[in-house]
Protein backbone atom coordinates (compact mmCIF):
# COMPACT_ATOMS: atom_id res chain seq x y z
CA UNK A 1 0.00 0.00 0.00
CA UNK A 2 1.32 2.76 -1.41
CA UNK A 3 0.86 6.25 0.43
CA UNK A 4 -0.25 8.66 -2.92
CA UNK A 5 2.27 11.14 -4.41
CA UNK A 6 1.87 13.18 -7.28
CA UNK A 7 4.09 11.33 -9.68
CA UNK A 8 2.76 7.73 -9.20
CA UNK A 9 1.62 7.29 -12.75
CA UNK A 10 5.32 7.90 -13.63
CA UNK A 11 6.47 5.70 -10.72
CA UNK A 12 4.61 2.68 -11.84
CA UNK A 13 5.60 3.06 -15.74
CA UNK A 14 9.31 3.60 -14.19
CA UNK A 15 8.98 0.49 -12.04
CA UNK A 16 7.36 -1.86 -15.20
CA UNK A 17 9.63 -0.45 -17.87
CA UNK A 18 13.22 0.68 -16.19
CA UNK A 19 13.22 -1.14 -12.35
CA UNK A 20 12.06 -4.29 -14.41
CA UNK A 21 9.64 -4.86 -11.68
CA UNK A 22 6.29 -6.36 -12.86
CA UNK A 23 3.28 -4.98 -10.77
CA UNK A 24 -0.13 -2.95 -11.65
CA UNK A 25 -1.75 -0.39 -9.34
CA UNK A 26 -5.25 0.23 -8.30
CA UNK A 27 -6.56 3.15 -6.52
CA UNK A 28 -7.68 3.48 -2.68
CA UNK A 29 -8.67 6.66 -1.51
CA UNK A 30 -5.33 7.88 -0.37
CA UNK A 31 -3.38 4.99 -0.85
CA UNK A 32 -2.27 2.93 -3.84
CA UNK A 33 -2.13 -0.64 -3.69
CA UNK A 34 0.34 -1.82 -5.75
CA UNK A 35 0.54 -5.78 -6.83
CA UNK A 36 3.59 -7.78 -7.87
CA UNK A 37 3.50 -10.34 -10.09
CA UNK A 38 5.47 -13.04 -7.63
CA UNK A 39 7.03 -13.02 -4.28
CA UNK A 40 10.35 -11.78 -5.89
CA UNK A 41 8.42 -8.96 -7.22
CA UNK A 42 7.42 -8.36 -3.93
CA UNK A 43 10.78 -7.76 -2.50
CA UNK A 44 12.38 -5.99 -5.40
CA UNK A 45 9.43 -3.28 -4.92
CA UNK A 46 9.63 -3.31 -1.25
CA UNK A 47 13.49 -2.84 -1.17
CA UNK A 48 12.69 0.29 -4.12
CA UNK A 49 9.96 1.96 -2.35
CA UNK A 50 12.64 1.82 0.96
CA UNK A 51 15.72 3.15 -0.51
CA UNK A 52 13.46 6.30 -2.36
CA UNK A 53 12.08 6.73 0.76
CA UNK A 54 8.04 6.05 -0.38
CA UNK A 55 5.53 6.21 2.74
CA UNK A 56 3.97 2.44 2.52
CA UNK A 57 3.11 -0.33 4.06
CA UNK A 58 3.10 -4.15 2.96
CA UNK A 59 -0.10 -6.49 3.84
CA UNK A 60 1.10 -10.15 4.02
CA UNK A 61 0.17 -12.85 1.64
CA UNK A 62 -2.70 -15.18 2.82
CA UNK A 63 -0.63 -18.09 2.18
CA UNK A 64 2.50 -16.54 4.27
CA UNK A 65 0.63 -15.00 7.33
CA UNK A 66 0.98 -17.22 10.60
CA UNK A 67 -1.48 -19.00 12.19
CA UNK A 68 -3.06 -17.34 15.57
CA UNK A 69 -4.18 -19.93 18.44
CA UNK A 70 -4.89 -19.25 21.82
CA UNK A 71 -4.39 -21.69 24.49
CA UNK A 72 -6.25 -21.52 27.71
CA UNK A 73 -6.29 -22.46 31.12
CA UNK A 74 -2.56 -22.43 31.47
CA UNK A 75 -1.07 -20.36 35.32
CA UNK A 76 -0.97 -17.12 34.52
CA UNK A 77 2.55 -17.10 35.57
CA UNK A 78 3.44 -19.41 33.18
CA UNK A 79 6.76 -18.59 31.02
CA UNK A 80 6.08 -17.37 27.25
CA UNK A 81 9.26 -19.11 26.28
CA UNK A 82 8.64 -22.22 28.08
CA UNK A 83 5.42 -22.47 26.28
CA UNK A 84 7.25 -21.84 22.85
CA UNK A 85 10.01 -24.58 23.82
CA UNK A 86 7.62 -27.33 24.44
CA UNK A 87 5.42 -26.56 21.12
CA UNK A 88 8.75 -26.93 19.22
CA UNK A 89 9.35 -30.25 20.66
CA UNK A 90 5.68 -31.30 19.36
CA UNK A 91 6.50 -30.87 15.75
CA UNK A 92 4.96 -26.73 15.43
CA UNK A 93 7.36 -24.06 14.18
CA UNK A 94 6.53 -20.98 17.17
CA UNK A 95 6.74 -17.25 15.57
CA UNK A 96 5.88 -15.75 18.88
CA UNK A 97 4.07 -16.13 21.47
CA UNK A 98 2.21 -13.68 23.74
CA UNK A 99 0.02 -13.33 27.07
CA UNK A 100 -3.46 -11.61 26.83
CA UNK A 101 -4.44 -9.06 29.43
CA UNK A 102 -7.66 -7.14 30.28
CA UNK A 103 -7.85 -3.96 27.68
CA UNK A 104 -9.24 -1.95 30.74
CA UNK A 105 -7.14 -3.25 33.51
CA UNK A 106 -4.21 -4.43 31.45
CA UNK A 107 -4.31 -7.57 34.10
CA UNK A 108 -2.51 -10.57 32.78
CA UNK A 109 -5.18 -13.25 31.72
CA UNK A 110 -4.57 -17.33 31.59
CA UNK A 111 -5.00 -17.07 27.90
CA UNK A 112 -1.65 -17.06 25.58
CA UNK A 113 -1.77 -16.15 21.97
CA UNK A 114 0.77 -18.40 20.14
CA UNK A 115 1.81 -17.43 16.29
CA UNK A 116 2.46 -20.90 14.14
CA UNK A 117 3.80 -21.23 10.74
CA UNK A 118 1.77 -23.06 8.26
CA UNK A 119 3.45 -26.67 8.63
CA UNK A 120 1.94 -30.41 7.68
CA UNK A 121 0.75 -30.56 11.23
CA UNK A 122 -0.99 -27.31 12.26
CA UNK A 123 -4.01 -28.99 12.47
CA UNK A 124 -3.62 -30.81 15.31
CA UNK A 125 -2.88 -28.43 17.52
CA UNK A 126 -6.95 -27.87 17.60
CA UNK A 127 -7.00 -31.37 19.24
CA UNK A 128 -4.84 -30.86 22.28
CA UNK A 129 -6.09 -31.57 25.45
CA UNK A 130 -2.67 -31.55 27.91
CA UNK A 131 -0.06 -29.24 27.54
CA UNK A 132 3.05 -28.91 29.85
CA UNK A 133 0.49 -31.52 32.57
CA UNK A 134 -2.01 -29.12 32.52
CA UNK A 135 -5.42 -29.14 30.85
CA UNK A 136 -5.80 -27.08 27.82
CA UNK A 137 -8.45 -25.76 25.78
CA UNK A 138 -7.06 -24.57 21.64
CA UNK A 139 -8.86 -22.47 20.19
CA UNK A 140 -8.30 -20.04 16.97
CA UNK A 141 -7.76 -17.21 17.73
CA UNK A 142 -10.69 -14.31 16.80
CA UNK A 143 -9.93 -10.54 16.14
CA UNK A 144 -12.56 -8.80 17.73
CA UNK A 145 -11.42 -4.87 16.14
CA UNK A 146 -9.31 -3.10 13.57
CA UNK A 147 -5.61 -4.38 13.41
CA UNK A 148 -3.95 -0.90 14.72
CA UNK A 149 -0.38 0.17 13.93
CA UNK A 150 2.02 1.18 16.66
CA UNK A 151 4.24 3.16 14.39
CA UNK A 152 1.90 5.26 12.37
CA UNK A 153 -1.35 4.63 14.10
CA UNK A 154 -3.21 3.99 11.02
CA UNK A 155 -4.98 0.68 10.75
CA UNK A 156 -5.32 -2.81 8.70
CA UNK A 157 -1.47 -3.32 9.56
CA UNK A 158 1.69 -3.98 12.20
CA UNK A 159 4.09 -1.59 12.87
CA UNK A 160 6.39 -4.98 11.72
CA UNK A 161 5.43 -3.89 8.05
CA UNK A 162 4.84 -0.37 8.10
CA UNK A 163 7.05 2.44 6.39
CA UNK A 164 5.09 5.24 7.31
CA UNK A 165 5.77 8.11 8.94
CA UNK A 166 5.66 7.77 13.14
CA UNK A 167 3.07 9.32 15.08
CA UNK A 168 2.64 9.30 18.51
CA UNK A 169 -0.09 7.90 20.07
CA UNK A 170 -0.03 10.28 22.87
CA UNK A 171 0.74 13.36 21.18
CA UNK A 172 0.65 12.97 17.75
CA UNK A 173 4.17 14.58 16.97
CA UNK A 174 6.44 12.97 14.40
CA UNK A 175 8.31 10.41 16.73
CA UNK A 176 7.39 6.84 17.87
CA UNK A 177 5.60 6.51 20.68
CA UNK A 178 7.85 4.98 22.94
CA UNK A 179 10.28 8.34 22.42
CA UNK A 180 7.48 10.75 23.66
CA UNK A 181 8.98 13.13 25.64
CA UNK A 182 5.97 12.90 28.43
CA UNK A 183 7.59 9.73 29.40
CA UNK A 184 10.41 11.47 30.97
CA UNK A 185 8.93 14.93 31.55
CA UNK A 186 9.08 16.00 35.26
CA UNK A 187 6.37 18.01 35.76
CA UNK A 188 3.19 18.13 34.17
CA UNK A 189 3.38 21.64 32.50
CA UNK A 190 6.52 19.89 30.55
CA UNK A 191 4.25 17.53 29.06
CA UNK A 192 2.58 17.97 25.65
CA UNK A 193 -1.15 17.97 25.45
CA UNK A 194 -3.27 14.40 24.48
CA UNK A 195 -4.01 14.73 20.81
CA UNK A 196 -5.15 12.18 18.46
CA UNK A 197 -2.98 11.36 15.55
CA UNK A 198 -5.74 10.25 13.75
CA UNK A 199 -8.93 12.92 14.04
CA UNK A 200 -6.89 15.46 16.22
CA UNK A 201 -9.30 14.74 19.09
CA UNK A 202 -8.15 15.37 23.11
CA UNK A 203 -7.33 11.48 23.07
CA UNK A 204 -4.67 9.23 22.25
CA UNK A 205 -5.16 7.50 18.64
CA UNK A 206 -5.49 4.20 20.37
CA UNK A 207 -8.81 5.63 22.25
CA UNK A 208 -11.30 2.91 20.10
CA UNK A 209 -14.11 5.83 20.64
CA UNK A 210 -12.53 7.84 18.44
CA UNK A 211 -14.88 8.99 15.33
CA UNK A 212 -11.75 7.60 13.08
CA UNK A 213 -11.64 4.15 15.08
CA UNK A 214 -12.69 1.80 12.10
CA UNK A 215 -15.75 -0.37 13.03
CA UNK A 216 -16.44 -3.92 12.67
CA UNK A 217 -19.57 -5.69 12.91
CA UNK A 218 -18.50 -9.22 14.70
CA UNK A 219 -22.80 -10.34 14.82
CA UNK A 220 -23.36 -13.68 13.08
CA UNK A 221 -26.27 -13.90 10.80
CA UNK A 222 -28.94 -16.59 11.86
CA UNK A 223 -30.59 -18.44 9.39
CA UNK A 224 -33.79 -17.33 10.80
CA UNK A 225 -34.57 -14.24 12.61
CA UNK A 226 -36.13 -14.32 16.70
CA UNK A 227 -39.57 -13.08 14.89
CA UNK A 228 -39.76 -16.23 12.72
CA UNK A 229 -38.38 -17.93 15.28
CA UNK A 230 -40.85 -16.92 17.62
CA UNK A 231 -43.66 -17.78 14.88
CA UNK A 232 -43.03 -21.00 14.04
CA UNK A 233 -42.78 -21.68 17.73
CA UNK A 234 -46.56 -20.26 18.04
CA UNK A 235 -47.85 -21.95 15.10
CA UNK A 236 -46.83 -25.17 16.19
CA UNK A 237 -49.42 -24.59 19.22
CA UNK A 238 -52.06 -23.19 17.57
CA UNK A 239 -52.84 -26.21 15.21
CA UNK A 240 -56.57 -26.57 15.14
CA UNK A 241 -57.83 -29.19 17.37
CA UNK A 242 -54.65 -29.81 19.31
CA UNK A 243 -54.71 -28.99 22.79
CA UNK A 244 -51.89 -26.60 24.91
CA UNK A 245 -51.47 -29.84 27.23
CA UNK A 246 -50.97 -32.19 24.31
CA UNK A 247 -48.38 -29.61 22.38
CA UNK A 248 -46.49 -29.10 25.46
CA UNK A 249 -45.86 -32.77 25.92
CA UNK A 250 -44.70 -33.26 22.09
CA UNK A 251 -47.66 -35.74 21.11
CA UNK A 252 -46.86 -35.70 17.68
CA UNK A 253 -49.68 -37.53 16.47
CA UNK A 254 -52.18 -35.94 14.26
CA UNK A 255 -55.23 -34.13 15.98
CA UNK A 256 -58.51 -35.56 15.17
CA UNK A 257 -61.32 -33.42 13.63
CA UNK A 258 -63.61 -32.84 16.16
CA UNK A 259 -67.26 -32.95 15.25
CA UNK A 260 -70.35 -30.54 16.31
CA UNK A 261 -73.98 -31.02 15.70
CA UNK A 262 -75.04 -29.16 12.86
CA UNK A 263 -76.61 -25.79 13.75
CA UNK A 264 -74.85 -26.18 17.34
CA UNK A 265 -72.20 -23.49 15.99
CA UNK A 266 -72.99 -19.91 16.84
CA UNK A 267 -70.27 -17.61 15.87
CA UNK A 268 -71.46 -14.18 17.53
CA UNK A 269 -71.06 -11.00 15.17
CA UNK A 270 -67.11 -9.83 14.75
CA UNK A 271 -66.16 -12.79 16.67
CA UNK A 272 -63.81 -15.57 15.14
CA UNK A 273 -64.88 -18.78 15.76
CA UNK A 274 -61.40 -20.47 15.38
CA UNK A 275 -60.03 -17.76 18.01
CA UNK A 276 -62.77 -18.91 20.45
CA UNK A 277 -61.75 -23.09 19.64
CA UNK A 278 -58.04 -21.92 20.10
CA UNK A 279 -58.76 -20.08 23.52
CA UNK A 280 -60.76 -23.09 25.38
CA UNK A 281 -58.10 -25.85 24.10
CA UNK A 282 -55.39 -23.38 25.97
CA UNK A 283 -57.35 -23.27 29.06
CA UNK A 284 -58.03 -26.60 29.02
CA UNK A 285 -54.28 -27.52 28.21
CA UNK A 286 -53.32 -25.16 31.39
CA UNK A 287 -55.25 -26.57 34.11
CA UNK A 288 -54.37 -30.25 32.68
CA UNK A 289 -51.18 -29.53 33.48
CA UNK A 290 -51.69 -28.51 36.75
CA UNK A 291 -54.09 -31.12 38.01
CA UNK A 292 -53.05 -33.81 39.93
CA UNK A 293 -50.39 -32.21 42.00
CA UNK A 294 -48.80 -30.16 39.48
CA UNK A 295 -48.65 -27.17 41.40
CA UNK A 296 -46.86 -28.96 44.14
CA UNK A 297 -44.56 -30.37 41.81
CA UNK A 298 -43.40 -26.76 40.32
CA UNK A 299 -43.22 -25.63 44.01
CA UNK A 300 -40.35 -28.41 45.07
CA UNK A 301 -39.10 -28.30 41.86
CA UNK A 302 -38.36 -23.90 42.61
CA UNK A 303 -37.09 -25.29 46.18
CA UNK A 304 -34.39 -27.89 45.46
CA UNK A 305 -33.04 -25.18 42.55
CA UNK A 306 -32.88 -22.91 45.79
CA UNK A 307 -30.83 -25.18 47.42
CA UNK A 308 -28.47 -26.02 44.65
CA UNK A 309 -27.64 -21.90 44.15
CA UNK A 310 -26.95 -21.52 48.26
CA UNK A 311 -23.95 -24.38 47.66
CA UNK A 312 -22.30 -21.77 44.89
CA UNK A 313 -20.03 -19.05 45.59
CA UNK A 314 -21.45 -16.75 43.34
CA UNK A 315 -18.63 -14.11 43.35
CA UNK A 316 -16.58 -17.00 42.45
CA UNK A 317 -18.28 -18.27 39.59
CA UNK A 318 -18.57 -13.99 38.75
CA UNK A 319 -14.75 -13.94 38.52
CA UNK A 320 -14.23 -16.83 36.51
CA UNK A 321 -16.81 -15.95 34.05
CA UNK A 322 -14.89 -12.32 34.10
CA UNK A 323 -11.53 -14.01 33.42
CA UNK A 324 -12.87 -15.69 30.28
CA UNK A 325 -12.98 -18.95 32.01
CA UNK A 326 -14.10 -21.79 29.19
CA UNK A 327 -17.92 -22.84 29.06
CA UNK A 328 -16.62 -26.25 30.04
CA UNK A 329 -14.52 -24.63 33.14
CA UNK A 330 -17.67 -22.72 34.30
CA UNK A 331 -19.74 -25.85 34.01
CA UNK A 332 -17.11 -28.10 36.40
CA UNK A 333 -16.93 -25.30 38.90
CA UNK A 334 -20.48 -25.57 39.40
CA UNK A 335 -20.94 -29.27 39.48
CA UNK A 336 -18.06 -29.21 42.00
CA UNK A 337 -19.97 -26.72 44.02
CA UNK A 338 -23.06 -28.42 43.67
CA UNK A 339 -21.53 -31.83 45.43
CA UNK A 340 -20.42 -30.08 48.63
CA UNK A 341 -17.88 -31.30 50.53
CA UNK A 342 -15.87 -34.31 49.87
CA UNK A 343 -14.70 -37.07 52.59
CA UNK A 344 -11.26 -36.94 52.55
CA UNK A 345 -9.74 -39.98 50.92
CA UNK A 346 -7.85 -42.58 53.18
Amino acid sequence: MLKRVAEYPALIKRLNTVKNIKCVAKDSGEYVKLYAESPAGVRALTEYLEQENFEFYVVPDRGQKPVKIVIKNLPKDTSTEDIKQELTSLGYVVDKVNQLRKLKTKEVLPIFQVHLFKTPNIQEIYKLEHFMYYIVTVEKYELKTIRQCYRCQTWSHTSKQCHLKPKCVTCSKDHESRECPNKTAKDDSDKAPVKCANCGGPHTASYRGCPKFPKIDNKKPTSNPPSANRRMQYDNYRQPGRSFAAAARGNSTQPQPTTTPAGDVHTPQGANSNTQVNLQDLLTGISSLFSGGGWNDLIQLVAELGKLLARINISALLEKIRNNGSILDVIYFIAEQCRGPQNPST
